[in-house]
């Protein structure tokens, strides 16, 4: 019974170091900055309960600004959620009009923007696809089957793994790759109402072209050479029995047509059947390549996402506060706020980002939790927890990402076909 299932234990992403250097993601647990930033902030004489009601603070407001979130948007994706299992409303056919597609496509990409991914842009997709036409899987794309699309990635780094040649084919070579982290694929096929949405882990960059919905697995030149040589063995068999009838003497026409249609009858199953073994392996090599790498799919996505955004809106207002407290009356400026954060980051986590600190002062704002916004000069712990419960209670800023300015934003363009 184990040996039947022995293979799913290997999961060939377990060696994948956490995440490298990123943009803007910070590559921490919440509760790891939290416990980092409350052991910083009572070393520097704040009150330890005063600081835990601050992080339980921004952690309710930003949990409670998600949620409005996907409940909004879960109403948005329903009538293009190829995954639904209820019953489809009359408006839903009202919805799937032009503007309702591209208010969808506005909205998801908010998320994806505040969960901090980028887009692909069409230069960085071309140049991955060339990329996959050196190795790996053999795949065919038909843009005929698609009607738009776009990827979106969130971290870019390298792992390692083994790749066997000719010159070392039991062994291999070892060597890096680069990967993405998280890759995020948005597309629409051709008559299809619904909106396909799907999250992968540590997509090498060279095997994009296998995530695209207009791609299908093809032959390689080793497959077509095994299913030839079935045919040319088929062949040969049939041409030397020919030739055993010639030099015997024995040929008899009818015998001999009959034997003709049998080879050739024979040659076009061996190479049909060699064809169609060939692409189901081969879709079978794509669907157990991308077995560990899938993440989600559809509104699975969409609610990753924003625990996502959750997430994210916690580590940078904490990060930004905790700073400024620990720095009271010392920054000039934001920039010194910001290197304050990297140096932080740098020091208890080894990690190193492109903080965005933009969004996290804005986060700040949006609680009124500065004494001196000026001289970055936070509340208290005492003060800003206060704050932050009476902001929750009152269920102030639920409704913050549905009133942001990119979210109230007329629809963006429909990106071109590919």
């Amino acid at each position: 019974m184990i040996s039947r299932y022995a293979e799913l234990a290997a999961d060939p992403t377990l060696t994948t170091d956490c995440h490298g250097i990123d943009d803007r993601f910070v590559p921490v647990r919440v509760s790891d900055l939290a416990a980092a930033l409350s052991a910083l902030a009572r070393e520097a004489g704040e009150s330890p309960a005063d600081c835990e009601l601050v992080i339980a603070g921004m952690t309710l407001l930003a949990e409670q600004e998600a949620a409005a979130l996907l409940r909004d948007t879960g109403e948005m994706y329903a009538p293009f959620n190829p995954d639904r299992d209820t019953l489809p409303r009359a408006k839903y056919a009202q919805m799937r009009s032009l503007n309702g597609y591209r208010a969808m496509n506005h909205r998801i990409r908010y998320v994806l923007e505040k969960a901090n991914f980028e887009q692909l842009e069409d230069v960085h997709i071309d140049e991955a696809l060339r990329a996959a036409s050196a190795h790996g899987l053999v795949v065919r794309l038909d843009p005929d089957l698609v009607e738009e699309f776009a990827l979106f990635v969130r971290g870019r780094g390298r792992v390692p793994l083994v790749r066997r040649s000719w010159r070392h084919p039991w062994r291999g070579v070892p060597e890096t790759t680069a990967v993405y982290r998280r890759l995020v694929l948005v597309a629409r096929l051709k008559d299809d109402p619904n909106v396909l949405v799907k999250m992968f882990k540590d997509i090498p960059a060279a095997d994009v072209d296998a995530l695209l919905p207009h791609a299908n697995a093809s032959m390689s030149w080793l497959d077509r050479t095994f299913m030839i040589s079935g045919g040319v063995g088929t062949l040969g068999t049939t041409a030397s029995q020919v030739v055993k009838f010639l030099s015997t003497g024995l040929l008899v026409a009818s015998r001999m047509l009959w034997l003709l249609l049998f080879g050739c009858v024979m040659l076009t199953w061996r190479v049909f059947n060699g064809y169609r073994r060939a692409r189901v392996t081969r879709d079978w090599h794509r669907t157990r390549h991308l077995y560990y790498q899938n993440v989600a799919n559809n509104f699975g996505v969409i609610s990753l996402l924003v625990t996502m955004i959750s997430q994210e809106e916690q580590k940078e207002a904490l990060l930004a506060y905790f700073a400024a407290l620990l720095g009271r009356g010392h920054f000039e400026h934001s920039a010194q706020l910001r290197e304050s954060v990297d140096e932080l980051l740098r020091r208890h986590f080894g990690a190193s980002v492109q903080f965005d600190l933009a969004d996290a002062l804005e986060t700040l704002d949006r609680y009124g939790l500065w004494e001196n916004r000026e001289a970055l000069c936070p509340l208290s712990p005492a003060e800003a927890a206060a704050r932050l419960h009476a902001l929750w209670v009152a269920r102030i800023s639920e409704g913050y990402h549905l009133a942001h300015p990119r979210t109230r934003r007329g629809p963006a363009p429909v990106p071109e076909s590919r």
